[in-house]
């Protein structure tokens, strides 16, 4: 649901030249890469400069957004749920899940993550990847928004039986439907907490420390620039991290800068035009690698590991993308 609060942060952050070139040049080399159509890739740059449109409204624009999934649907389904969803699952496995310290921090077999919960699975991509790869000895997906019809497909045609399950859970439930279940090796929140009101990222957070085993991890995944370290990104092909690091630094506040603004405007696309997910939130809280540890450490956790990944050159938004390997504070 795209409501004025968040079409008013849009156009806000659209009005910022800085970001808006960056984002249109980005998004003409990105998704060409991952092989969205050209006319299709025109149609994304049309829609977001129809927010700077003196006519622009939030219902105009619902109505300009419903008729881009209309229009682009099959070969959305196509190109973004299909194809891109290899390149997807590669890029995590060599950028993160190939990096992580496992039989260290979790105490499981170099191999496998153990039991894992993947915390906001979506439609169970991931999940189904980590099972099928051995990354994961068994993974139960969960979700607030419902995407049983494409939960129910991929249990019936996979192969791992009883190892792989999904379930609708409420965030509000979070912390109850743990307790009920028997803890985890790994918890994975994959790109999940930056969806989330403050409010709700310690909720979620706090709701953890109950599913976890004694030596249990939790990983992870956002899109966040890594502030607390002068090493280079792992990945960075197109020298993108040195502009956000300049652009991070023109305010105190990163809600305030052109980075800022970049994060907001891709995310949009990624998740509303490219994905079409009406059930996801959008508010806008996006925060650095040193703003994410000052939030873990405040919630109980201590950060094992950060993972720079930097910007990979296989994914359908140019945005920095980090990883955090968590633990519980020894009391």
């Amino acid at each position: 649901m795209i409501d004025d609060r968040f079409s008013g942060a849009l156009r806000h952050a659209m009005m910022d030249s800085s970001a808006r070139v960056y984002v249109v040049t980005s998004l003409e080399r990105s998704l060409s890469r991952i092989s969205l159509s050209q006319s299709c890739i025109r149609s994304v740059v049309s829609l977001l400069n129809f927010v700077l449109d003196n006519e622009y409204t939030t219902s105009k624009f619902v109505e300009r957004v419903n008729k881009f999934r209309k229009e682009w649907a099959r070969h959305l389904d196509r190109v973004y749920f299909r194809s891109y969803e290899d390149l997807r699952w590669e890029c995590l496995r060599r950028t993160v899940f190939s990096k992580v310290s496992r039989s260290e921090i979790a105490g499981c077999p170099a191999v496998s993550l153990g039991a894992t919960l993947d915390l906001g699975c979506g439609r169970g991509c991931l999940s189904s990847r980590l099972i099928q790869t051995a990354f994961a000895s068994e993974v139960v997906g969960i979700d607030d928004a419902d995407f049983t019809s494409e939960w129910n497909e991929r249990v019936s045609s996979s192969t791992t039986g009883t190892r792989q399950a999904f379930e609708r859970v409420r965030a509000a439930e979070l912390g109850q439907w743990l307790k009920t279940k028997k803890p985890f090796d790994t918890i994975l929140l994959s790109y999940v907490l930056h969806h989330s009101e403050s409010h709700f990222v310690d909720m979620t957070m706090d709701a953890l420390h109950h599913g976890l085993t004694s030596k249990g991890q939790v990983i992870v995944i956002e899109d966040s620039l890594v502030t607390s370290t002068s090493a280079a990104p792992d990945e960075d092909p197109l020298q993108y991290f040195s502009k956000w690091t300049q652009w991070a630094q023109e305010s105190q506040r990163y809600a305030l800068t052109p980075a800022f603004n970049a994060q907001a405007i891709l995310d949009f696309v990624a998740v509303k035009l490219l994905a079409g997910f009406d059930d996801v939130v959008m508010p806008c809280t996006y925060r650095t690698s040193t703003d994410w540890h000052t939030v873990f450490d405040g919630c109980g956790f201590e950060v094992k590991q950060t993972i720079n990944i930097g910007f990979p050159d296989d994914r359908d938004i140019d945005v920095p993308q980090a990883a955090f390997v968590l633990q519980r504070k020894r009391q």
